[in-house]
């Protein structure tokens, strides 16, 4: 298997264990259930995650990085603050109404407690992200 192949897959598991996580939690999420929907074995969804913590890892700063790209600038001064936080509530809306799926950290926020250290600090630092950002989108002139 080619380094791209590797790398399409690993896509393919991150895609398939956020969307399990998105509709059930960090449970919903098994290395067997990810390895049927991708159509390969279970040792392969270890190869690319060894540990279900790497997993979940994965999938939270993959997500904080796409909601970061969709975010934008929170500071364009071609906007208004009321257009910055239209943005923001465009990006939830868009996933519960047109996807009909929950924010992934705020499923996993609500099972913080109960999450491996390295999923929990993720969520940590995607909320921590999300709030500079809207402090920043509401200070810009």
């Amino acid at each position: 298997m080619t380094t791209d192949a590797r790398a399409g897959k690993a896509a393919e598991i991150l895609d398939a264990a956020e969307l399990r996580m998105r509709r059930g939690g960090y449970d919903a999420a098994s290395f067997r259930d990810l390895a049927a929907d991708v159509g390969i074995k279970s040792a392969s969804v270890h190869y690319h995650f060894p540990q279900k913590a790497d997993l979940g890892e994965a999938v939270v700063e993959r997500y904080a990085e796409r909601m970061q790209a969709a975010l934008g600038r929170p500071d364009d001064p071609a906007e208004s603050v009321g257009q910055r936080l239209s943005r923001l509530c465009d990006v939830y809306r868009h996933a519960a109404i047109d996807k009909g799926l929950i924010c992934l950290c705020c499923v996993l926020g609500s099972q913080s407690l109960e999450l491996p250290a390295p999923v929990a600090e993720a969520v940590g630092r995607f909320f921590d992200g999300l709030l500079r950002w809207t402090a920043a989108a509401l200070a810009a002139p």
